[in-house]
């Protein structure tokens, strides 16, 4: 996976004109697995499931985005959390994606580069992120506890505890 300013400029940019082409966009008679069964003024179709493992890229650039099939109705902050959660990354895997030895400046460098190119203040993400895990670790349980596939095997799998640490690592690390 590429890691440079470039891609996350790339990731932001998209991101947000993605956001402004679909705002207003309705979806009808082709339900959402999870979320609102109807959109408040602010929401749109958000992605779902946005992180690099969904992201095309060639030569260090952005150029497609896959798997939509966890879309839903959301504040397009739900998106930018989520992409900057797994892309920055603001979580404590981060070695895992980033490697070793990164320092938290440098993961700072990196939140900005992709909020500027959104833009939008990365206090705005800081602020949000504890939310949209929040958002994210109920709707897993909840639809993991109706036997709702793949929310089951997500819980089966340990998603919810993974994101609850994430959630902890948030509190503890960003804000």
């Amino acid at each position: 996976m590429v890691l440079n300013s470039v891609w996350l400029d790339d990731l932001g940019r998209w991101l947000q004109a993605y956001h402004h082409a679909v705002r207003g966009f309705r979806v009808e008679k082709a339900p959402f697995l999870w979320g609102p069964a109807e959109p408040t003024a602010d929401m749109v179709v958000t992605h779902g499931d946005l992180g690099p493992w969904n992201l095309l890229h060639t030569g260090g650039r952005l150029v497609g985005v896959i798997d939509w099939d966890l879309s839903r109705y959301g504040s397009p902050l739900d998106d930018v959390a989520e992409l900057a959660l797994e892309a920055v990354p603001m979580h404590g895997r981060y070695a895992e994606t980033v490697g070793m030895g990164i320092t938290q400046e440098r993961l700072v460098a990196r939140l900005q580069i992709f909020c500027d190119a959104y833009g939008l203040p990365e206090e705005t993400v800081r602020q949000h992120l504890p939310a949209y895990l929040r958002l994210i670790i109920n709707d897993v349980r909840q639809l993991a506890a109706k036997g709702t596939e793949p929310f089951l095997s997500f819980a089966r799998g340990r998603m919810i505890e993974t994101l609850e640490a994430d959630l902890e690592y948030c509190h503890q690390t960003w804000l």
